[in-house]
């Protein structure tokens, strides 16, 4: 159970991450 929590964690993050590279990326 524990694992599932931190590979939720992780997704989460990287989808974060990768929100913030595209909007990097559309504001220029």
């Amino acid at each position: 159970m524990y694992g599932l929590v931190n590979l939720l964690k992780v997704l989460k993050r990287i989808q974060e991450s990768t929100q913030l590279v595209l909007n990097y990326y559309l504001d220029q």
